[in-house]
This record gives structure tokens, sequence and C-alpha cells, in this order.
């Protein structure tokens, strides 16, 4: 089983708690992307391109409902505020730190 759908099949179990995923998936337009690692810097250009394609999508057709989802293959052995934590260090670093140097 694919890690997208591992991340659907987790979605759809009835222990998930997180109402908007269920909704997503449900309508339809919810996008996964895979991601390596994390705490990782890997895939920030691909993750960066992603976002800007998603705003751009929304802002040519701002009607509707959508989604995307970075799922992340490790690490798994991560409680809830172990990933929290490594959630927030990764959103305070600079996305594409090289891009903000050559400024």
């Amino acid at each position: 089983m694919s890690l997208e759908e591992e991340f659907y099949t987790a979605i759809q179990h009835p222990s998930f708690p997180c109402v908007g995923a269920k909704s997503a998936l449900a309508r339809g337009p919810l996008k996964v992307l895979h991601a390596r690692d994390l705490p990782s810097a890997w895939n920030d250009v691909c993750i960066h391109r992603e976002l800007l394609a998603w705003s751009h999508d929304y802002r040519n057709n701002p009607e509707g409902f959508r989604s995307l989802a970075v799922v992340f293959e490790g690490p798994v052995n991560l409680d809830e505020e172990q990933f929290e934590t490594a959630m927030w260090d990764r959103n305070r670093r600079p996305l594409l730190p090289g891009l903000a140097q050559a400024r």
C-alpha cells in the first residue's frame, strides 16, 4: 500500500479526529503530496511548487473547496507533542533558504 493510500485509509477510520480531512476526502479535491522526512528540507522545492500551484488554481477559480496534504514518510515514531514540535520547527524555517540569501 502506498503512503497516499495509507493516508486515505487512516482518514476513513472512525477514530480519525480531523473532520476537515474527512470532508476533503469525501468531497474529492484532496491532493496528496508524498514527501520524505518531516524535519528535512529535502522536499522543500516540490512543496513550494505545489503550494504555488494550489494558490494559483484557487486564484483562477475561487469557487469550491480544495485541499493539499503533505504526507511525510517519517519519522514514524513521534507522539502528538513531538510531531507538533517538529511541524512548528519546520514551519519556522525559511522556505528555500538559498533563495532568501540570494536576494
